[in-house]
Formats: structure tokens, sequence, C-alpha cells
């Protein structure tokens, strides 16, 4: 999967398709895909002050799914 995914990203560089700010989509992501993958790297680190806000006991991380 993950050679196919890097391929996959290969081919869109060369045909000039793919920018950097590109995430992956959650649904067809890996399952150790990071928030900075999923999200990009500012809504991850807003999504994290939101979660320290909201559930600082991070009782929500003990259902699974991916880490934030």
């Amino acid at each position: 999967m993950r050679a196919s995914l890097a391929r996959l990203q290969d081919v869109a560089i060369k045909e000039s398709i793919y920018a950097d700010y590109f995430t992956q989509y959650p649904n067809y992501a890996l399952f150790d895909a990071t928030a900075e993958e999923l999200y990009g790297v500012e809504n991850a680190a807003r999504l994290r002050a939101i979660r320290e806000r909201i559930d600082p006991e991070q009782v929500m991380g003990l259902v699974g799914g991916f880490l934030i």
C-alpha cells in the first residue's frame, strides 16, 4: 500500500498536479497517518488546541481512530 501511494505521488508530481500542501484523505489513509498528514500542519495544531481546551483529560483518545 505504501509503495502504491508513493508511486501515485511520484506520478502526480511529474504530471504537475501535486502540491506540497495536499493532505491524505482520511477515509483512505493508512492507520498510522499523522494528524499533519491528514489535516495539514496548521489545522493539526488548531485541532490540538481545541482538544486541550475541550478534553484536557483526553477521554476521547480512548475510543481509537486517528490521533490528533
